[in-house]
């Protein structure tokens, strides 16, 4: 009997659930401290490759983030409040935060679910493995790149659906009692606080998000990701879960592995998982003043009403990312051209699983 979409999305979100409560269980028993397994297996939605694995095999899923259907902010489960996965919309999306305990883990996770192969890809690596620095450096490179995409993949989803929401609301009409709570939301997330703009009307503020809430070219993200964290294999960025030096003024976050010795020394922030890092650092592009011209170009690029974005112009605007200024704007645009990492671009327009060669 064919199923309806809603019966499918309720059905895949059951096995999601089900999947991350069995499995945060099972590491609830087993502590980090308990002995390797030989190889991940992913599970319930996802499709294993070969003969099935001891239970024990089950990489341990550490947290869950959580979008509903609206694209509002996306929120952490961590692994002790998984069960509350059970009350979650089916329609929100949902993302599996995986630890790997070495490369050749990660390998095995990327190989059975990851993007570059086709699979699942709402699910990654919760953080990079201590022994990626051993790693021949194409292989690394390999493994970087598809760690992460999955997550950038799911957080430009997650801005997408904002965007979406965003036009849905008519700056004619008063807003109602949910559109309202989400632009405040929008707002305080997006800081618009920090906007020198006056924002008086509703269009203003419609205008002023349609602005920073956009997509960011994951060859940028990549870009940059790998710059600051040296492809993955920085000491800092493994304990920090960091991959892009952002630093913090504030109370400093503790991972959820271990505790972070040198973050007091290096000021870098600390994030639960490499996914959240992601999210920040795009936050930071989209809401930051000292970005007004990274968002200022990418405006203009949309009003040319080109399909895609054109990462090496919006690189080249990030001269207030680093103190070498302009020095480092133009090693981050031969990096991205180097590294052919705007194919990542050609793979998310076209919605491809592969990416081309």
């Amino acid at each position: 009997m064919k199923q309806t979409p809603g019966a499918l999305r309720q059905r895949a979100h059951v096995w999601a659930v089900a999947l991350a409560l069995a499995v945060g269980g099972w590491f609830a028993v087993h502590e980090v401290a308990s002995q390797p397994a030989p190889g991940p297996v992913v599970q319930g939605p996802f499709v294993p490759v070969g003969p099935p694995r001891p239970a024990a095999a089950v990489p341990p899923v550490v947290a869950v983030s959580v979008v509903n259907a609206a694209g509002a902010l996306p929120s952490l489960l961590d692994r002790a409040s998984l069960a509350d996965l059970a009350a979650v919309d089916p329609e929100s999306r949902l993302f599996h935060h995986v630890q790997v305990a070495s490369a050749a883990d990660l390998s095995d996770l990327i190989g059975r679910v990851g993007a570059i192969t086709g699979g699942p890809d709402n699910v990654s690596a919760a953080s990079l493995p201590g022994d990626l620095e051993s790693v021949p450096a194409p292989r690394r490179k390999e493994l970087f790149l598809g760690a992460l995409m999955p997550l950038v993949a799911f957080c430009n989803g997650t801005v997408q659906a904002q965007r979406e929401s965003l036009a849905a609301i008519s700056p004619a009409t008063p807003p109602d009692v949910a559109e309202r709570a989400f632009l405040v939301a929008m707002g305080e997330y997006y800081r618009l606080d920090r906007s020198a703009r006056a924002l008086l009307t509703l269009a203003d503020t419609l205008q002023a998000l349609r602005e920073r809430v956009d997509e960011i070219p994951p060859s940028l993200v990549l870009a940059q990701a790998a710059l600051e964290s040296g492809w993955g294999a920085a000491l800092a960025s493994q304990r920090t879960n960091n991959l892009f030096g952002e630093q913090t003024t504030g109370p400093l976050t503790t991972p959820m592995y271990g505790v972070v010795a040198a973050v007091s020394r290096s000021r870098l922030a600390a994030f639960p998982t490499i996914g959240a890092s992601i999210e920040s650092y795009m936050r930071n592009l989209n809401s930051h003043p000292a970005y007004d011209e990274f968002r200022w170009r990418r405006r203009m690029q949309r009003c040319r009403g080109r399909g895609q974005l054109e990462p090496l112009s919006l690189a080249a605007s990030l001269e207030p990312y680093s103190s070498r200024g302009r020095d480092y704007a133009d090693a981050l645009v031969r990096f991205i051209m180097s590294n052919g990492l705007q194919r990542y671009d050609l793979a998310a327009a076209g919605g491809l699983r592969s990416v081309p060669a």
